[in-house]
């Protein structure tokens, strides 16, 4: 029986384990990273209570070493899987392994390779999610579709919700894919088509989601929707005072003028309406950084929400690397 060699951490390596011990199949490690093992997680548990209530083995490294892993398992013996891999894996580990080690993508592969969670899927609107399952190959998300699934996300009003339903699809997709191992199938792949290959990097909340009041209502409102739960929340100012917002409605019927864009002109118990290219946004919940719930008493009719530009440029011209080493 092999065992199951998982890279990375999240909540879909908790519903695989899941789905793991439910098939009575205990022979897993784990190799994760100092920032996944404390990341919280399901019921807001860290990541290492998690493994160590479940009696994972599993293995902190900052850098990833073939040679250890090597010393520690036969590789015909092990099956390799990433999942949310905080290492980016160089053709010389891939050969060492045998070229036995896979990986779990949110998206329609080629298209959608790299970072940023869902958060970019939402922006560019679409009705459908996507699993891929492939090969590891040197590069970021290449090598050969072994899976692949879609699955329907119109709905999905945030990247939490979005994220639910991917992480029961790709729990029940890397199943079949685990079965197929076990009985030692063949496993075939298909090449992907470079012709179509997309890639987005990724994101921080905190320096990217600012929003330019200076787009249209739509657009502002996508904005605050991909950056909503389980994150910080898009964000501005007024008042001199960083806010969050994670919920709004978009009202196309109304036409205001750019110069207007920001402007609360109305306010009820329930909403703040703010004025927008287009159209305008119905705002129900706005936050401080701690995530405490700001009374609406503090914003005013003709407060006017505004992102300085400085800004606006430090989220386009800043990138965010997580990857650490392998070798």
């Amino acid at each position: 029986m092999k065992t199951i060699v998982f890279f990375g951490g999240g909540e879909l390596l908790i519903s695989i384990i899941d789905a793991l011990h439910r098939f009575k199949y205990d022979k897993i490690f784990i190799y994760t990273s100092k920032r996944h093992v404390n990341e919280k997680v399901r019921s807001n548990k860290r990541l290492k209570n998690f493994l160590i209530k479940k009696k994972c083995n599993f293995i902190v490294k900052n850098e990833l070493k073939i040679s250890e892993i090597k010393a520690r398992f036969n590789f015909k013996k092990i099956i390799c899987i990433s999942v949310g891999s905080p290492w980016l894996f160089n053709s010389n580990f891939i050969k060492k392994l045998k070229y036995n080690i896979y990986n779990i993508h949110g998206s329609d592969l080629p298209v959608g390779r790299g970072g940023g969670g869902f958060t970019w899927q939402i922006l560019q609107e679409g009705f459908f999610g996507y699993i891929s399952i492939h090969q590891l190959s040197s590069g970021i998300d290449k090598g050969n579709i072994i899976f692949k699934e879609k699955f329907n996300r119109k709905n999905c009003k945030s990247p939490l919700e979005f994220q639910k339903i991917y992480i029961k699809k790709a729990t029940i997709l890397f199943m079949k894919f685990f079965k197929k191992i076990i009985k030692n199938k063949k496993i075939m792949g298909k090449k992907q088509n470079e012709k179509i290959s997309t890639y987005w990097p990724r994101l921080n909340t905190q320096l990217h989601g600012w929003i330019n009041w200076d787009w249209n209502a739509e657009e502002i409102y996508k904005f605050i929707k991909a950056f909503s739960d389980p994150y910080l929340g898009a964000h501005t100012t007024i008042n001199n005072k960083i806010v969050y917002v994670k919920e709004c409605e978009l009202e196309k019927t109304k036409k205001f003028h750019p110069f207007q864009s920001g402007l609360v002109y109305r306010k009820d118990k329930k909403n703040l309406f703010i004025s927008a290219k287009n159209g305008s946004l119905l705002v129900k919940k706005i936050f401080d950084k701690n995530g405490n719930s700001i009374q609406k008493n503090f914003i005013k009719l003709g407060d006017r929400f505004f992102t300085p530009n400085k800004k606006l440029e430090e989220a386009k011209k800043k990138r965010i690397f997580y990857n650490q080493k392998s070798n």
